[in-house]
Protein backbone atom coordinates (compact mmCIF):
# COMPACT_ATOMS: atom_id res chain seq x y z
CA UNK A 1 0.00 0.00 0.00
CA UNK A 2 1.31 3.79 -0.98
CA UNK A 3 1.92 5.29 2.57
CA UNK A 4 0.78 9.05 2.69
CA UNK A 5 3.06 11.34 2.59
CA UNK A 6 4.09 12.03 7.13
CA UNK A 7 7.41 12.77 8.24
CA UNK A 8 8.23 10.26 10.33
CA UNK A 9 10.64 7.35 10.42
CA UNK A 10 9.90 4.66 7.98
CA UNK A 11 8.24 6.72 5.38
CA UNK A 12 8.43 4.86 2.31
CA UNK A 13 9.88 5.50 -0.66
CA UNK A 14 6.52 6.61 -2.49
CA UNK A 15 5.75 8.70 0.14
CA UNK A 16 9.06 10.63 -0.31
CA UNK A 17 8.21 10.50 -4.29
CA UNK A 18 4.61 11.93 -3.92
CA UNK A 19 6.59 14.61 -1.78
CA UNK A 20 9.19 15.56 -4.18
CA UNK A 21 6.73 15.55 -6.79
CA UNK A 22 4.71 18.62 -5.37
CA UNK A 23 8.13 20.41 -4.08
CA UNK A 24 9.18 19.75 -8.09
CA UNK A 25 5.40 21.45 -8.95
CA UNK A 26 6.25 24.37 -6.88
CA UNK A 27 9.24 25.23 -8.01
CA UNK A 28 8.60 24.32 -11.85
CA UNK A 29 5.73 27.69 -11.19
CA UNK A 30 8.55 29.42 -9.81
CA UNK A 31 10.45 29.01 -12.27
CA UNK A 32 8.25 29.73 -15.12
CA UNK A 33 7.84 33.55 -14.01
CA UNK A 34 11.54 34.22 -13.94
CA UNK A 35 12.70 32.14 -16.95
CA UNK A 36 9.51 34.78 -18.82
CA UNK A 37 11.27 37.88 -17.05
CA UNK A 38 14.42 39.17 -18.84
CA UNK A 39 17.60 40.07 -16.52
CA UNK A 40 17.27 43.72 -17.00
CA UNK A 41 13.66 43.93 -15.41
CA UNK A 42 14.61 41.17 -12.62
CA UNK A 43 17.35 43.13 -12.12
CA UNK A 44 14.91 46.23 -11.26
CA UNK A 45 12.58 44.27 -9.79
CA UNK A 46 15.57 43.53 -7.34
CA UNK A 47 16.76 47.16 -7.06
CA UNK A 48 12.94 48.07 -6.79
CA UNK A 49 12.71 45.25 -3.76
CA UNK A 50 15.19 46.61 -1.77
CA UNK A 51 13.94 50.20 -1.77
CA UNK A 52 10.11 48.47 -0.58
CA UNK A 53 12.13 47.69 2.25
CA UNK A 54 13.49 50.86 3.90
CA UNK A 55 10.93 52.49 6.38
CA UNK A 56 8.85 55.68 5.49
CA UNK A 57 9.19 58.21 7.83
CA UNK A 58 6.62 61.34 8.09
CA UNK A 59 9.75 63.28 6.48
CA UNK A 60 10.11 61.19 3.39
CA UNK A 61 8.52 62.28 0.03
CA UNK A 62 8.29 58.97 -2.29
CA UNK A 63 7.71 60.91 -5.08
CA UNK A 64 10.89 63.03 -4.54
CA UNK A 65 12.99 60.08 -4.53
CA UNK A 66 14.98 61.83 -1.87
CA UNK A 67 14.64 62.28 1.67
CA UNK A 68 13.95 65.25 3.02
CA UNK A 69 16.99 67.46 5.12
CA UNK A 70 15.78 68.24 8.85
CA UNK A 71 14.77 66.50 11.69
CA UNK A 72 12.63 63.68 10.16
CA UNK A 73 16.02 62.13 8.38
CA UNK A 74 16.59 58.62 8.37
CA UNK A 75 18.30 57.06 11.33
CA UNK A 76 20.28 53.79 10.61
CA UNK A 77 18.63 50.54 11.15
CA UNK A 78 20.35 48.69 14.30
CA UNK A 79 22.03 45.28 13.57
CA UNK A 80 18.65 43.63 15.00
CA UNK A 81 16.42 45.45 13.17
CA UNK A 82 18.47 44.56 9.78
CA UNK A 83 18.64 40.81 10.94
CA UNK A 84 14.64 41.35 10.89
CA UNK A 85 14.48 42.17 7.57
CA UNK A 86 16.21 39.62 6.10
CA UNK A 87 13.58 37.20 5.75
CA UNK A 88 11.80 39.74 3.71
CA UNK A 89 13.85 40.11 1.25
CA UNK A 90 13.04 36.86 -0.89
CA UNK A 91 9.56 37.25 -0.54
CA UNK A 92 9.94 41.05 -2.08
CA UNK A 93 12.42 40.26 -4.67
CA UNK A 94 9.82 36.72 -5.65
CA UNK A 95 6.73 39.61 -5.44
CA UNK A 96 8.47 42.09 -7.59
CA UNK A 97 9.94 39.64 -9.96
CA UNK A 98 6.48 37.98 -10.76
CA UNK A 99 4.90 41.13 -11.53
CA UNK A 100 7.23 42.25 -13.56
CA UNK A 101 7.08 39.17 -15.50
CA UNK A 102 3.70 39.81 -15.69
CA UNK A 103 3.66 43.42 -16.78
CA UNK A 104 5.84 41.83 -19.74
CA UNK A 105 3.40 38.78 -20.72
CA UNK A 106 1.16 41.98 -20.76
CA UNK A 107 2.40 43.77 -22.94
CA UNK A 108 3.50 41.50 -25.27
CA UNK A 109 0.07 40.38 -25.19
CA UNK A 110 0.85 36.89 -24.33
CA UNK A 111 -1.61 36.36 -21.88
CA UNK A 112 -4.68 37.57 -24.11
CA UNK A 113 -3.42 35.22 -26.72
CA UNK A 114 -3.72 32.42 -24.30
CA UNK A 115 -6.82 33.40 -23.13
CA UNK A 116 -8.31 34.07 -26.59
CA UNK A 117 -7.39 29.92 -27.37
CA UNK A 118 -8.67 29.08 -24.19
CA UNK A 119 -12.09 30.83 -24.28
CA UNK A 120 -12.59 29.69 -28.35
CA UNK A 121 -11.87 26.30 -26.89
CA UNK A 122 -14.23 26.34 -23.94
CA UNK A 123 -16.79 28.36 -26.70
CA UNK A 124 -16.34 24.71 -29.03
CA UNK A 125 -17.36 23.11 -25.24
CA UNK A 126 -14.40 21.51 -24.54
CA UNK A 127 -13.17 21.99 -20.96
CA UNK A 128 -10.03 20.46 -19.93
CA UNK A 129 -8.64 19.46 -16.44
CA UNK A 130 -5.44 17.49 -14.85
CA UNK A 131 -5.15 17.07 -10.93
CA UNK A 132 -3.34 14.53 -8.96
CA UNK A 133 -5.56 11.50 -8.06
CA UNK A 134 -5.83 10.52 -4.88
CA UNK A 135 -4.65 7.16 -4.46
CA UNK A 136 -0.90 7.04 -6.04
CA UNK A 137 1.64 9.97 -7.40
CA UNK A 138 0.25 10.47 -10.94
CA UNK A 139 -1.70 13.02 -12.54
CA UNK A 140 -5.08 12.23 -14.32
CA UNK A 141 -7.01 14.00 -16.83
CA UNK A 142 -10.31 14.66 -17.56
CA UNK A 143 -11.99 16.24 -20.87
CA UNK A 144 -15.49 17.59 -20.46
CA UNK A 145 -17.34 18.70 -23.69
CA UNK A 146 -20.54 20.99 -22.91
CA UNK A 147 -23.38 21.49 -25.91
CA UNK A 148 -26.06 21.68 -23.15
CA UNK A 149 -27.21 24.95 -25.73
CA UNK A 150 -27.30 22.91 -28.92
CA UNK A 151 -30.51 23.39 -29.90
CA UNK A 152 -32.77 26.07 -29.51
CA UNK A 153 -36.33 24.42 -30.01
CA UNK A 154 -38.72 27.54 -28.43
CA UNK A 155 -41.21 27.52 -27.78
CA UNK A 156 -40.78 23.99 -26.82
CA UNK A 157 -37.87 24.55 -24.66
CA UNK A 158 -35.27 27.05 -24.01
CA UNK A 159 -32.22 24.66 -24.53
CA UNK A 160 -31.88 21.12 -25.86
CA UNK A 161 -27.95 19.47 -25.95
CA UNK A 162 -25.99 17.12 -24.40
CA UNK A 163 -22.97 17.24 -21.91
CA UNK A 164 -20.31 14.46 -22.58
CA UNK A 165 -17.09 14.00 -20.06
CA UNK A 166 -14.54 11.33 -19.91
CA UNK A 167 -11.62 10.56 -17.14
CA UNK A 168 -10.65 11.19 -13.63
CA UNK A 169 -12.84 13.25 -11.80
CA UNK A 170 -12.81 15.39 -8.80
CA UNK A 171 -13.10 12.13 -6.24
CA UNK A 172 -9.88 10.21 -8.60
CA UNK A 173 -11.83 7.58 -10.00
CA UNK A 174 -12.18 6.70 -13.63
CA UNK A 175 -15.63 7.43 -15.45
CA UNK A 176 -17.55 7.93 -19.11
CA UNK A 177 -20.61 9.50 -19.21
CA UNK A 178 -23.06 11.65 -21.47
CA UNK A 179 -25.66 13.31 -20.42
CA UNK A 180 -28.94 14.91 -22.07
CA UNK A 181 -30.73 17.61 -21.37
CA UNK A 182 -34.05 19.97 -21.84
CA UNK A 183 -34.45 23.09 -20.35
CA UNK A 184 -37.19 25.69 -19.23
CA UNK A 185 -39.57 23.62 -20.79
CA UNK A 186 -42.45 25.36 -22.61
CA UNK A 187 -40.73 28.78 -20.78
CA UNK A 188 -41.82 27.04 -17.07
CA UNK A 189 -37.98 26.43 -15.54
CA UNK A 190 -38.93 22.92 -15.90
CA UNK A 191 -35.68 21.10 -16.75
CA UNK A 192 -35.48 17.68 -17.23
CA UNK A 193 -32.00 14.93 -17.49
CA UNK A 194 -30.68 11.87 -18.67
CA UNK A 195 -27.39 10.72 -17.30
CA UNK A 196 -25.89 7.41 -19.03
CA UNK A 197 -22.72 6.45 -17.00
CA UNK A 198 -19.55 3.88 -16.64
CA UNK A 199 -17.27 4.48 -13.52
CA UNK A 200 -14.13 2.61 -12.25
CA UNK A 201 -12.38 2.43 -9.47
CA UNK A 202 -9.43 0.48 -10.02
CA UNK A 203 -8.23 0.81 -6.46
CA UNK A 204 -9.85 1.43 -3.22
CA UNK A 205 -9.17 1.01 0.15
CA UNK A 206 -11.80 -0.15 2.95
CA UNK A 207 -10.46 -0.30 6.53
CA UNK A 208 -13.23 -1.50 8.23
CA UNK A 209 -15.99 0.10 9.87
CA UNK A 210 -16.50 2.32 12.71
CA UNK A 211 -13.87 5.52 14.04
CA UNK A 212 -11.66 3.15 16.08
CA UNK A 213 -10.36 0.96 12.98
CA UNK A 214 -6.42 0.82 12.25
CA UNK A 215 -4.70 2.22 9.35
CA UNK A 216 -2.90 -0.47 9.36
CA UNK A 217 -4.99 -2.92 8.60
CA UNK A 218 -6.42 -2.32 5.45
CA UNK A 219 -8.14 -4.14 2.52
CA UNK A 220 -8.35 -3.01 -1.13
CA UNK A 221 -10.91 -3.86 -3.87
CA UNK A 222 -12.25 -2.35 -7.37
CA UNK A 223 -15.48 -0.95 -8.07
CA UNK A 224 -17.51 -0.98 -11.27
CA UNK A 225 -20.63 0.45 -12.10
CA UNK A 226 -23.53 1.04 -14.90
CA UNK A 227 -25.53 3.88 -14.01
CA UNK A 228 -28.77 5.05 -15.55
CA UNK A 229 -30.27 7.91 -14.00
CA UNK A 230 -33.79 10.29 -15.18
CA UNK A 231 -34.05 14.11 -12.87
CA UNK A 232 -37.15 16.37 -13.20
CA UNK A 233 -36.84 19.63 -11.38
CA UNK A 234 -37.80 23.42 -11.49
CA UNK A 235 -36.09 26.52 -10.45
CA UNK A 236 -37.87 28.86 -8.43
CA UNK A 237 -35.80 32.97 -8.66
CA UNK A 238 -36.51 34.15 -5.06
CA UNK A 239 -37.07 38.05 -4.90
CA UNK A 240 -35.03 40.52 -3.46
CA UNK A 241 -35.44 42.99 -0.05
CA UNK A 242 -33.64 45.16 -0.29
CA UNK A 243 -29.65 44.31 -0.32
CA UNK A 244 -31.04 41.09 0.74
CA UNK A 245 -30.90 38.77 -2.06
CA UNK A 246 -32.79 35.33 -1.64
CA UNK A 247 -31.36 33.69 -4.88
CA UNK A 248 -32.52 30.51 -6.01
CA UNK A 249 -34.15 27.23 -5.24
CA UNK A 250 -34.17 24.14 -7.10
CA UNK A 251 -36.79 21.14 -6.16
CA UNK A 252 -35.38 17.84 -8.07
CA UNK A 253 -36.78 14.61 -8.08
CA UNK A 254 -34.88 11.76 -9.59
CA UNK A 255 -35.10 7.67 -10.26
CA UNK A 256 -31.61 5.80 -10.78
CA UNK A 257 -30.71 2.24 -11.90
CA UNK A 258 -27.06 1.64 -10.68
CA UNK A 259 -25.37 -1.96 -11.43
CA UNK A 260 -22.51 -2.40 -9.51
CA UNK A 261 -20.02 -4.73 -9.25
CA UNK A 262 -16.95 -5.59 -6.56
CA UNK A 263 -13.83 -7.54 -7.29
CA UNK A 264 -10.18 -7.33 -6.35
CA UNK A 265 -8.24 -4.33 -5.76
CA UNK A 266 -5.03 -3.69 -7.89
CA UNK A 267 -2.71 -3.39 -4.80
CA UNK A 268 -0.19 -6.25 -3.94
CA UNK A 269 0.49 -4.56 -0.71
CA UNK A 270 -3.00 -4.73 0.65
CA UNK A 271 -5.54 -7.30 1.41
CA UNK A 272 -8.20 -8.54 -0.94
CA UNK A 273 -11.29 -7.82 0.44
CA UNK A 274 -12.78 -10.65 -1.60
CA UNK A 275 -10.12 -13.13 -0.02
CA UNK A 276 -11.65 -12.29 3.62
CA UNK A 277 -14.48 -11.21 3.07
CA UNK A 278 -16.57 -13.92 1.15
CA UNK A 279 -20.08 -13.16 0.88
CA UNK A 280 -23.18 -10.25 2.09
CA UNK A 281 -23.65 -11.35 5.34
CA UNK A 282 -19.94 -11.23 5.96
CA UNK A 283 -19.78 -7.58 4.47
CA UNK A 284 -22.85 -6.05 3.08
CA UNK A 285 -22.30 -5.20 -0.96
CA UNK A 286 -18.90 -7.34 -1.35
CA UNK A 287 -20.54 -9.21 -3.90
CA UNK A 288 -22.58 -5.94 -5.59
CA UNK A 289 -25.32 -5.83 -6.58
CA UNK A 290 -28.64 -3.78 -8.53
CA UNK A 291 -30.66 -0.94 -7.14
CA UNK A 292 -33.29 1.61 -7.97
CA UNK A 293 -32.46 4.86 -6.30
CA UNK A 294 -35.92 7.27 -5.55
CA UNK A 295 -35.03 10.70 -4.36
CA UNK A 296 -35.97 14.24 -4.22
CA UNK A 297 -33.08 17.21 -4.11
CA UNK A 298 -33.53 20.27 -2.49
CA UNK A 299 -31.05 23.53 -3.12
CA UNK A 300 -30.91 26.84 -2.14
CA UNK A 301 -28.26 29.10 -3.46
CA UNK A 302 -27.39 32.39 -2.57
CA UNK A 303 -23.48 32.42 -3.59
CA UNK A 304 -22.37 35.68 -5.40
CA UNK A 305 -20.15 33.73 -7.79
CA UNK A 306 -20.21 29.73 -7.68
CA UNK A 307 -16.32 29.67 -8.81
CA UNK A 308 -14.98 32.21 -6.03
CA UNK A 309 -17.21 33.02 -3.65
CA UNK A 310 -17.20 36.08 -1.34
CA UNK A 311 -20.92 36.36 0.27
CA UNK A 312 -23.91 34.01 0.48
CA UNK A 313 -23.99 30.57 0.30
CA UNK A 314 -25.69 27.59 -0.14
CA UNK A 315 -27.73 24.85 1.48
CA UNK A 316 -28.53 21.39 -0.22
CA UNK A 317 -30.98 18.49 1.29
CA UNK A 318 -30.92 14.60 -0.45
CA UNK A 319 -33.53 12.21 0.56
CA UNK A 320 -32.87 8.93 -1.46
CA UNK A 321 -34.85 5.40 -0.69
CA UNK A 322 -32.92 2.49 -2.23
CA UNK A 323 -34.60 -0.95 -2.74
CA UNK A 324 -32.35 -4.18 -3.90
CA UNK A 325 -33.20 -5.93 -7.09
CA UNK A 326 -33.01 -9.80 -7.26
CA UNK A 327 -30.87 -11.02 -4.90
CA UNK A 328 -29.45 -7.52 -3.93
CA UNK A 329 -31.18 -7.14 -0.48
CA UNK A 330 -30.13 -3.11 -0.66
CA UNK A 331 -32.90 -1.55 1.16
CA UNK A 332 -32.08 1.76 3.37
CA UNK A 333 -32.90 5.31 3.37
CA UNK A 334 -30.25 7.89 2.21
CA UNK A 335 -30.66 11.33 4.08
CA UNK A 336 -27.87 14.16 3.00
CA UNK A 337 -27.85 17.60 3.81
CA UNK A 338 -24.91 20.23 3.38
CA UNK A 339 -25.12 23.80 4.62
CA UNK A 340 -21.94 26.37 3.52
CA UNK A 341 -21.88 30.18 4.39
CA UNK A 342 -19.23 32.49 3.05
CA UNK A 343 -18.34 35.81 4.99
CA UNK A 344 -16.77 38.52 3.83
CA UNK A 345 -14.39 40.07 6.35
CA UNK A 346 -14.39 43.70 6.75
CA UNK A 347 -14.19 45.22 3.28
CA UNK A 348 -10.37 43.59 3.10
CA UNK A 349 -11.38 40.91 0.92
CA UNK A 350 -10.65 37.91 2.67
CA UNK A 351 -13.80 35.25 2.96
CA UNK A 352 -14.39 33.06 6.25
CA UNK A 353 -15.95 30.12 4.80
CA UNK A 354 -17.77 27.57 7.17
CA UNK A 355 -19.17 23.83 5.84
CA UNK A 356 -21.48 21.70 7.88
CA UNK A 357 -22.08 18.22 6.53
CA UNK A 358 -24.06 15.29 7.81
CA UNK A 359 -24.76 12.36 5.80
CA UNK A 360 -27.78 9.39 7.36
CA UNK A 361 -27.64 5.63 6.14
CA UNK A 362 -30.88 3.72 7.62
CA UNK A 363 -31.93 0.37 7.04
CA UNK A 364 -36.03 -0.14 5.31
CA UNK A 365 -37.50 -3.45 6.23
CA UNK A 366 -36.57 -6.29 8.22
CA UNK A 367 -33.72 -7.50 6.09
CA UNK A 368 -33.03 -4.41 4.41
CA UNK A 369 -28.86 -3.91 4.19
CA UNK A 370 -26.50 -0.75 3.42
CA UNK A 371 -23.81 -1.75 1.01
CA UNK A 372 -20.24 -0.90 2.74
CA UNK A 373 -19.80 1.50 -0.11
CA UNK A 374 -23.22 3.11 0.10
CA UNK A 375 -21.63 4.34 3.76
CA UNK A 376 -20.89 7.44 4.70
CA UNK A 377 -16.56 7.92 4.21
CA UNK A 378 -14.30 10.46 5.79
CA UNK A 379 -11.12 11.14 4.58
CA UNK A 380 -9.45 12.87 1.47
CA UNK A 381 -10.09 16.16 -0.05
CA UNK A 382 -13.54 16.47 0.32
CA UNK A 383 -13.65 15.56 4.46
CA UNK A 384 -11.07 15.39 5.98
CA UNK A 385 -8.16 16.35 4.20
CA UNK A 386 -5.39 14.83 6.97
CA UNK A 387 -6.60 11.66 6.39
CA UNK A 388 -6.22 9.07 3.64
CA UNK A 389 -9.12 8.85 1.30
CA UNK A 390 -12.22 6.82 2.23
CA UNK A 391 -10.18 6.50 5.89
CA UNK A 392 -13.36 5.88 7.77
CA UNK A 393 -16.78 3.98 6.94
CA UNK A 394 -20.08 3.76 8.68
CA UNK A 395 -23.70 4.43 8.50
CA UNK A 396 -23.42 7.68 9.44
CA UNK A 397 -21.00 10.66 9.51
CA UNK A 398 -20.71 14.30 10.75
CA UNK A 399 -18.00 17.17 9.98
CA UNK A 400 -17.63 20.46 9.64
CA UNK A 401 -15.14 22.75 7.70
CA UNK A 402 -13.07 25.50 8.42
CA UNK A 403 -11.69 27.93 5.79
CA UNK A 404 -9.68 31.78 5.64
CA UNK A 405 -9.38 32.82 2.18
CA UNK A 406 -6.66 35.23 3.02
CA UNK A 407 -5.74 37.22 -0.44
CA UNK A 408 -2.05 38.06 -0.26
CA UNK A 409 -1.23 39.15 -3.71
CA UNK A 410 -3.20 40.48 -6.49
CA UNK A 411 -2.18 41.45 -9.93
CA UNK A 412 -4.85 42.70 -12.82
CA UNK A 413 -6.79 39.52 -13.51
CA UNK A 414 -3.94 37.37 -11.20
CA UNK A 415 -4.71 36.30 -7.53
CA UNK A 416 -3.27 34.51 -4.85
CA UNK A 417 -4.54 33.42 -1.60
CA UNK A 418 -3.21 31.56 1.54
CA UNK A 419 -5.53 29.58 3.17
CA UNK A 420 -5.50 28.55 6.51
CA UNK A 421 -7.93 25.00 6.72
CA UNK A 422 -9.93 23.02 9.32
CA UNK A 423 -11.42 20.15 9.34
CA UNK A 424 -12.88 17.62 11.78
CA UNK A 425 -15.70 15.29 11.92
CA UNK A 426 -16.85 11.43 12.26
CA UNK A 427 -18.30 8.45 11.27
CA UNK A 428 -21.00 6.74 14.17
CA UNK A 429 -23.08 3.90 13.30
CA UNK A 430 -26.45 4.43 15.15
CA UNK A 431 -27.59 7.80 15.98
CA UNK A 432 -27.34 7.40 19.24
CA UNK A 433 -24.07 6.63 19.10
CA UNK A 434 -22.29 10.31 18.30
CA UNK A 435 -20.19 11.17 20.63
CA UNK A 436 -17.48 14.38 20.11
CA UNK A 437 -14.92 12.47 22.02
CA UNK A 438 -14.73 10.55 18.62
CA UNK A 439 -13.88 13.32 16.26
CA UNK A 440 -11.08 13.45 14.01
CA UNK A 441 -9.20 16.58 13.21
CA UNK A 442 -6.91 18.00 10.57
CA UNK A 443 -5.03 21.01 10.11
CA UNK A 444 -3.25 22.70 7.43
CA UNK A 445 -3.21 25.08 4.66
CA UNK A 446 -3.52 26.08 0.49
CA UNK A 447 -1.89 28.01 -1.52
CA UNK A 448 -4.78 28.65 -4.76
CA UNK A 449 -3.64 30.69 -7.70
CA UNK A 450 -6.80 32.62 -9.49
CA UNK A 451 -7.02 33.84 -13.05
CA UNK A 452 -10.42 35.91 -13.47
CA UNK A 453 -11.34 34.92 -10.34
CA UNK A 454 -11.59 31.70 -10.55
CA UNK A 455 -9.77 28.69 -8.88
CA UNK A 456 -7.16 26.61 -11.45
CA UNK A 457 -4.55 25.53 -9.34
CA UNK A 458 -4.87 24.57 -5.71
CA UNK A 459 -1.79 23.25 -2.97
CA UNK A 460 -2.85 21.90 0.06
CA UNK A 461 -1.12 20.55 2.55
CA UNK A 462 -2.85 18.70 5.80
CA UNK A 463 -1.62 17.02 8.77
CA UNK A 464 -3.24 14.79 11.02
CA UNK A 465 -2.44 11.93 13.99
CA UNK A 466 -1.53 9.96 11.01
CA UNK A 467 0.40 11.99 9.07
CA UNK A 468 0.12 14.30 6.57
CA UNK A 469 -1.41 14.56 2.97
CA UNK A 470 -0.91 16.95 -0.34
CA UNK A 471 -3.18 17.44 -3.05
CA UNK A 472 -2.93 19.55 -6.21
CA UNK A 473 -6.68 20.09 -7.87
CA UNK A 474 -8.17 22.68 -10.22
CA UNK A 475 -10.74 23.80 -7.62
CA UNK A 476 -11.51 24.19 -4.21
CA UNK A 477 -13.45 21.91 -2.12
CA UNK A 478 -16.40 24.22 -1.53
Amino acid sequence: MIESCRFSKGTSFYAWKRMGLFLHSLLSVTLFFFLLTPADLLAQSSQQSKQDLIRVQPGYDKYAGSLKQGPYEKEKDSVMEQLGNLPAVPLAVTKAGIEKALTYIEKTHLDDKVLFVWDKIHEWGFHPTGQQLHDRPLFGWHVLWDRHELIQASPYAEYIGFTGWTGWNQWGYYEDAVRFNVDNIFHSKIYATQLLKYETRTRENFFGIGHNTSRGTSFTYRLEAMNYETRLGRWFDLPKFGHVNLGRLNVEAEYRFRDTRVAGGRNGANANIRNFFKDNAALAGVLGGEYNTFGINLMHDTRDSVDDPHTGGFRKFTVLYHEGVRAAQFDFMKYRYEFAQFFPVFKTGNVLGVRLVGENNQQAGRNGKVPFFEMARLGGFQTLRGFEYNRFFDKNALWLTLEYRYNVWTFKQYKLDLVPTCDMGSVYGEGGDFEFSNTRFSYGGAARFKIRDRVNIDFELAHSNEGTEYYIKYKAPF
